[in-house]
């Protein structure tokens, strides 16, 4: 039997808080789900040996599990101790028979004994030592109480991120099948209002739930996506976004006492069909503040709706603002709006107009897309998330700028709020298995509904997320993004390794990368539309191009150049980067967003940000044909041969074939759901990767502190 662990211990650089489900470390406090701990106590008990999954199933959980299950745990457990598969410091994976915890496990003669749930505490030492625990945790309470308060208090910029120390609970507020956003609790915080979808196939519906008696109520039941739901403050009323079927529309649902749906109102339709935004009410619910555009070839702009004239006014301009003002708050006394303004889709600068003067200042920029922010009842702070590793819950405050992290989960976060008082943040929390898959391509008749050919799970899947596969021109290896250690990485994979490239520098995102010809080489351009290369032989990652915007970087065959997007003119348009003497040229003079070359380096088959369809287009005339209609800038595709393999609408899971050659049109393979995928083909047009998500739950979660 393995000697008992107390509550408090250290592996490695980490202290752990096992009755709390706490890892501290860099200064932070990271909560981790109750499993995870436990299968962490349980490897840490047992250091230096190894733990097969049949006994850590056996141990840890009560009812038959999968691999997968245990897995997904250690996944979450290596994310947590920021540790690494290719260079484990905690957990060492050996090949068919386990895992081994490597790390040094410590234990202070000096922190109070508190045996963890695999012994039972027997002797009158541990007896004692148990009640000694008691006035310790009353005294540490109050410790962290005082240094929560001493947080909250703005203090000067630091290059430390702070987090809130003292010890939050938690409580899930909705656990049911499928997917839960856009969480917002009544001021009262006795009404959760909600958006719920049982599978990716079905619409999102709006629901109410009173929390005191756990009643949910379904307030809408159609055809359509409801999306944005905004709880007016005397809870009389919603107001959100209804799309579909060609429509989009603001609309206002009327609530009964009890909160049953009364009647819905059709207050604003959207000029853009591709609509994101969200919807806030002033505090004494007689305006409506939202965002729109004329059509989806201009920027969002804020406007908001007076109620009882229906009087629309126009709060920001399109001049200078980039993609547009698509996420907004409004402040607790309606003084103040903050709002993101999207910098090459990849980049929310933060804004706050004084809603008394129309003076508008810029607070500083995330670096990254977020979503819904949420102002603290004080003003003094908004709540947002990110979800670049993992899942943050950030601060970012109004007067200095300065953004600390009070909570992280291994576990993406969407849509954070405030609660009325300030002692609550609900959130909606994902779990996302995205694995990949190789099928071979069969055409298939357009009304078909599945393959002849079963796709094959590719061995080097993890538990964790996979995405964009793209295989080297000679077909031997696979590049491809995989959460697996813990953080979006790179990954390149042939018949004799995995290895990830090393990691971008401190805040870059990946967002697309390509080949080159040699196959000893990527191209890689982040979100912030920065252009990297990779070189596999060194291991290296060098800038290429910084001067200018770019994104979606192509090789010409010959190796000698890059093709890339890039809106340096002022509208996207498909750029040349000469590799030889570093010199850039304008290629495209009416729009280019995505690229791809045929082999003989002659014709682009390109992608326009503001027009729908694939373009054919000659490199030697400047000549350009629309081939296939009604695609979406960011449609998948790839080329091969003389044939284009691409989705022809996004989240259906088909993948269809055009000929360039004859204009032929044909289904090559169709998922069994309805989901997001990304794929690509291999250079002989036999095979196809692909990623897709497989699963995605979300709840909804309450953080709260304690008085």
């Amino acid at each position: 039997m393995a000697p008992p662990l107390p509550d408090i211990f250290t592996v490695g650089t980490c202290r752990i808080v096992a009755s709390l489900n706490q890892i501290h470390r860099d200064n932070q406090c990271l909560v981790v789900e109750p499993k995870v701990m436990e299968v962490l106590v349980y490897l840490a008990s047992r250091q230096g040996e190894v733990c097969s999954k049949q006994q850590l199933m056996d141990a840890i959980w009560p009812a038959p599990v999968s691999d997968g299950a245990v897995s997904r745990v250690i996944t979450l457990l290596r994310k947590a101790l920021a540790d690494s598969t290719d260079s484990p410091r905690y957990i060492q994976t050996i090949a068919k028979k386990g895992y081994q915890f490597i790390a040094v496990v410590e234990v202070s003669m000096s922190e109070p004994m508190h045996i963890n749930k695999f012994e039972s505490p027997t002797s009158p030492a541990i007896r004692h030592a148990q009640k000694l625990f008691i006035p310790f945790v009353a005294c540490t309470l109050l410790i962290l109480l005082v240094l929560v308060v001493t947080h909250l208090i703005p203090s000067p910029p630091t290059d430390q991120a702070t987090t809130f120390t003292k010890p939050p609970s938690f409580q899930k507020l909705t656990s049911e099948s499928g997917r839960e956003y856009d969480a917002q609790l009544s001021a009262d915080a006795s009404w959760l209002v909600y958006r719920h979808k049982n599978n990716q196939e079905q619409p999102y519906q709006l629901y109410l739930k009173q929390l005191q008696t756990n009643r949910t109520i379904q307030l809408t039941d159609n055809g359509f996506d409801h999306r944005s739901p905004a709880l007016s403050h005397d809870k009389q009323s919603i107001a959100y976004f209804q799309k579909g079927q060609n429509q989009c529309a603001l609309r206002r649902l009327t609530l009964l006492p009890n909160g049953e749906p009364d009647t819905i109102h059709t207050l604003h339709l959207c000029g853009a069909l591709e609509h994101y935004s969200n919807v806030v009410w002033s505090p004494d619910d007689k305006w409506l503040y939202f965002t729109d555009r004329a059509n989806s070839s201009v920027p969002y702009q804020i406007y908001r709706l007076e109620l009882a004239t229906n009087r629309l006014e126009t709060m920001t301009s399109r001049e200078n603002n980039f993609y547009g003002d698509n996420e907004l708050a409004l402040s607790p006394s309606g003084r103040s709006l903050l709002f993101f303004r999207n910098k090459y889709w990849g980049n929310n600068q933060v804004y706050v107009m004084d809603l008394t003067t129309n003076a508008l200042k810029k607070i500083g920029e995330l670096g990254f897309l977020s979503w819904k922010p949420s102002w603290s009842p004080d003003e003094k702070s908004i709540v947002f998330s990110d979800n670049r590793n993992g899942g943050k819950l950030n601060r970012l405050d109004i007067s200095t700028g300065q953004i600390t992290t009070f909570y992280q989960s291994p576990k993406a976060i969407q849509y954070p709020m405030f609660s009325a008082d300030g002692k609550r943040v609900v959130f909606s929390e994902e779990s996302i298995v995205a694995n990949l898959w190789e099928t071979k391509l069969t055409a298939l008749h357009e009304n078909s509904v599945e393959s002849t050919v079963t796709p094959k799970k590719l061995a080097l899947s993890s538990s964790g997320v996979e995405r964009q596969p793209a295989y080297s021109p000679d077909g031997r290896k696979l590049a491809f993004l995989s959460d697996r250690n813990g953080e979006m990485q790179l990954w390149i994979a042939d018949d004799e390794q995995l290895i990830p490239a090393p990691m971008l520098p401190k805040g870059a995102i990946i967002d697309s990368f390509s080949w080159s010809p040699d196959n000893q080489q990527l191209v890689i351009a982040t979100k912030d539309k920065a252009l990297l290369r990779y070189q596999l032989t060194t291991q290296t990652i060098d800038e290429l191009l910084h001067e200018q915007s770019a994104a979606f970087p192509i090789y010409a065959h010959d190796g000698l150049k890059l093709y890339f997007s890039s809106d340096k003119s002022g509208q996207w348009e498909i750029w040349s980067f000469n590799l030889q003497n570093g010199k850039t040229q304008q290629v495209t003079t009416s729009g280019g967003y995505q690229v791809k070359l045929a082999a003989d380096d002659t014709t682009m088959y390109i992608t326009k940000y503001d027009q729908t369809g694939i373009w054919q287009y000659d490199l030697k005339t400047g000549v350009e044909n629309e081939i296939i209609a009604d695609l979406a800038r960011t449609t998948q595709y790839t080329l091969c041969d003389n044939a284009l393999y691409y989705e022809k609408q996004v989240m259906t899971g088909d993948v269809w074939q055009y000929s360039v050659t004859d204009n032929h049109t044909q289904l090559t393979f169709t998922l069994p759901r309805k989901t997001q995928i990304s794929f690509d083909v291999t250079p002989n047009c036999q095979k196809m990767a692909f990623a897709y998500q497989e699963d995605l739950q979300a709840d909804i979660v309450e953080l709260s502190w304690n008085e």
